[in-house]
């Protein structure tokens, strides 16, 4: 009955989960009854069996950090359509797909600014240096005190969002071959 939010992606140290703990436990100490429960959505991978401990074994938040490893793909459509929002610190991406999953479900998201992730989410996502604990804490908990906040996002994400199709990437990449290709034969005159 508790409101939540989830991060959804495998536990490995790049996630950077620890800063989603921290997080947490400075909101359970000024929010307290009002905090959010954070939902780690995700197989554990390596070096995270230290952290699930601590999260464990934490008396402050044992009970508002969930790690749930095994969902289902409707379970997790459900935990996407009826989280708060969604928070994905990871410090490094291939692409950011629990970024582009959240926009398509309409769904307000806090990232990490590095590699892919700011491709991924354009400016329908709020960003954050994901070494930067004071700056993710602010916009969680702008998130968590300020519905309206999110509510206005959400109407511009469903209003404008525009998912990245394979057609898309296959284009974005064949426009790039041929530019390499149009200088490398500039440069042979």
């Amino acid at each position: 009955k508790r409101k939540f939010v989830i991060c959804v992606s495998t536990l490995d140290v790049r996630k950077n989960h620890r800063l989603l703990y921290n997080v947490w436990c400075r909101l359970a100490d000024e929010l307290g009854p009002d905090c959010p429960q954070l939902l780690l959505i995700g197989a554990p991978h390596l070096h995270v069996s230290d952290l699930l401990y601590q999260i464990h074994n934490d008396r402050l938040v044992n009970r508002l950090i969930i790690h749930l490893h095994d969902a289902t793909d409707e379970e997790l459509a459900w935990y996407y359509r009826h989280c708060q929002f969604t928070v994905y610190p990871s410090m490094y991406e291939g692409w950011g797909l629990p970024i582009s999953e959240s926009l398509s479900l309409g769904k307000y998201c806090i990232a990490g600014n590095k590699t892919s992730l700011p491709e991924a989410g354009g400016d329908l996502v709020d960003y954050f240096d994901p070494l930067d604990f004071v700056g993710c804490y602010k916009l969680v908990y702008k998130a968590v005190t300020d519905p309206d906040y999110v509510e206005q996002y959400e109407r511009r994400i469903r209003a404008s969002y525009v998912p990245h199709t394979w057609t898309m990437a296959a284009a974005h990449i064949s426009e790039i071959v041929d530019r390499i290709a149009d200088s490398g034969q500039r440069e042979a005159v």
